[in-house]
C-alpha cells in the first residue's frame, strides 16, 4: 500500500481532525472508503506512526500521536471510576442483604409445641 493514494490521505485527514479519536466504522462513513480498506490504511498508518490506537474490539479509537497518551489515560480514569463505582454498588447490596438477614429472626428447628403423640395426648 503507497500512502500517496487518496483513501489514505482522507483516512489520515479524518484521523487527525477527530478530537476524542475515531473508531473505524466512523472513518470508513466520513471518507466514503470502504471498510476492508479502511481497516488496511489505518493499520498501515499506524505501523508508520502518523497515527496511534486505543482500545481494542467496538471501543477501539484512532487519533493522532499528540492525542493517543491523553485519550489514554482518561479511558484509564473513566474506567477505575466505573469500576469503583460498581464496587460500592456490590458492597451496598451485600450490606443491605446483611441487614435484612439480621433483622429476620432465625426460626427454631423444632416448634414450642408437644414433642411427641404422648405429651398431645397428656395436654
Amino acid at each position: 500500500m503507497q500512502m500517496e493514494t487518496p483513501a489514505v490521505r482522507a483516512c489520515l485527514s479524518v484521523v487527525l481532525n477527530a478530537k476524542n479519536g475515531i473508531s473505524t466504522p466512523d472513518v470508513c462513513a466520513q471518507s466514503n472508503v470502504g471498510l476492508k480498506y479502511v481497516a488496511e490504511c489505518l493499520c498501515y498508518l499506524k505501523k508508520q506512526g502518523a497515527i496511534g490506537h486505543l482500545g481494542s474490539g467496538k471501543g477501539a479509537r484512532w487519533a493522532s500521536p499528540e492525542r493517543t497518551e491523553i485519550l489514554r489515560a482518561e479511558m484509564v480514569k473513566d474506567r477505575k471510576a466505573r469500576e469503583y463505582a460498581a464496587n460500592r454498588a456490590r458492597l451496598k447490596r451485600i450490606g443491605r442483604a446483611n441487614e435484612r438477614a439480621a433483622a429476620e429472626k432465625a426460626q427454631p428447628l423444632r416448634p414450642t409445641g408437644p414433642r411427641s403423640v404422648f405429651e398431645l395426648g397428656a395436654a
